[in-house]
């Protein structure tokens, strides 16, 4: 993978974090493999659905990768005509590695009582995101890749009668280990983590109705116990909130 325009060349800021290029870094290359299976299921007339599972492997050499820069008053420089020091990311080849994992899922249509149609979805994904270059003789927590989750399950049902559907969706991320050295003394971040260190679990809601063919009314309820979590460090994901969707296919 070559290099992006922005990654070489942009200088921008995201929730108040600056981004600055590189034009020093060269692409990276590698090679994945991939093997699964799908295997139908039917467990009973109005029972069905299939099974799938997944082993992956990835390799890169050069990998890259935004990385946090400490910029002090000696390597300082300027920023739409301002003075910058401080904390900054930038894309950069950091190392060899290697990210294997697997990954398992069910989906099952059926119906309830005769009447009630429903559908299943549940995934889990597991991930070893290793850091080739790192020493063997570490804890395997110090040699995961920056910002991953090891594990992440996603569980979804729906149901439909006659005219209405109710649907749930439940949605986890297990404790993010590694965020680097820098961005763990920024602010509060340390503290925060220290707290929360348990994974984070995400629940939400919806309700359809039909009004007539094509039309369609929703009601969704996004993070619906209003969970305080982050899947970035130092970034608050949505509080609850409602959507009210009505929608026409014509």
């Amino acid at each position: 993978r070559f290099p992006t325009v922005s990654e070489k060349y942009v200088t921008t800021r995201r929730s108040g974090i600056l981004v600055v290029p590189n034009q020093d870094i060269t692409y990276e290359k590698g090679w994945s493999a991939e093997l699964g299976i799908k295997q139908g299921i039917k467990i009973t007339k109005d029972w069905v659905g299939y099974f799938d599972a997944a082993g992956f492997i990835i390799q890169y050499n050069d990998m890259l990768e935004y990385v946090q820069r400490i910029y002090s008053d000696a390597d300082s420089f300027y920023v739409n005509g301002q003075l910058f020091r401080g904390l900054a990311y930038q894309s950069d080849n950091i190392t060899d590695a290697r990210i294997s994992g697997f990954e398992l899922s069910l989906l099952g249509q059926g119906t309830l009582f005769g009447v009630v149609g429903t559908n299943i979805l549940v995934g889990y994904t597991y991930l070893r995101p290793l850091d080739l270059n790192s020493p063997d003789s570490l804890d395997f927590k110090d040699r995961m890749l920056t910002f991953r989750f090891q594990h992440s399950a996603k569980a979804d049902v729906e149901a439909t009668y006659k005219n209405v559907t109710l649907g749930f969706t439940g949605r986890y991320v297990s404790f993010m280990e590694n965020i680097g050295n820098e961005l763990q003394v920024k602010g509060n971040i340390a503290g925060y983590r220290d707290e929360n260190d348990k994974g984070e679990f995400v629940f939400d809601a919806r309700i359809a109705y039909n009004l007539c063919e094509g039309a369609k009314v929703s009601f969704i309820a996004k993070n619906l116990a209003n969970n305080q979590y982050t899947l970035r460090p130092g970034y608050f994901e949505a509080p609850r909130n409602y959507t009210l969707q009505v929608a026409y296919q014509f």
